[in-house]
């Protein structure tokens, strides 16, 4: 799969997956929107509580297998080559705390249930069902930073690693025709 696809699967599962995990949906938009992260057209800060995956490593597993077959429908041959991936994606939180309101979600909860999801049973077929293996998640950890205001944050986050395949498949010219010279030596 390619970058773009992972993000896709990922951004839709995890939003149709939040209302089971206490994130109900405001009309048709999730609670908690996931954006790529970095988004080179994304503007300012969001108003409310999101959630943030980026890639973090791709990792080839072996070696690619190769084959060749006839497409019989087009009457062509294709080369397919099948390489796994290894991707690993972090997963960061980000919610603006008041501290007048007291039952809303803080950054830690959103990377808390959003690690909790990311394993759940309907998460785990959902991935399954397009070929995409979650092998593990990593423990939540609190990165200090210091923000906009200068003032001292913790940012939390997680890291999850995903199996996946890469396909890449093209046409083979077929030979249409040969011409034998035999000479002698």
């Amino acid at each position: 799969m390619l970058d773009y696809q992972l993000f896709t699967a990922l951004i839709t599962i995890i939003e149709a997956a939040q209302p089971a995990f206490g994130m109900p949906k405001v009309g048709l938009l999730p609670s908690v929107p996931i954006y790529q992260k970095p988004q080179v057209t994304q503007q300012g800060v969001p108003v409310g509580p999101c959630g943030f995956l980026q890639i973090v490593t791709h990792q080839r597993n072996g070696s690619p297998s190769r084959e060749d077959f006839w497409d019989t429908v087009n009457s062509v041959e294709i080369h397919r080559e099948v390489q796994w991936y290894r991707t690993t994606f972090q997963f960061d939180a980000m919610a603006t705390q008041d501290p007048v309101a007291v039952v809303q979600y803080s950054a830690g909860d959103l990377v808390n249930l959003h690690s909790a999801l990311l394993q759940s049973d309907t998460a785990i077929t959902q991935l399954r069902d397009l070929e995409i293996a979650i092998e593990r998640i990593v423990a939540i950890r609190n990165t200090p930073f210091v923000d906009d205001r200068d003032r001292f944050a913790l940012s939390p986050s997680f890291d999850f690693t995903l199996s996946h395949k890469q396909i890449v498949q093209n046409q083979i010219p077929v030979l249409q025709s040969t011409e034998f010279r035999i000479r002698s030596v």
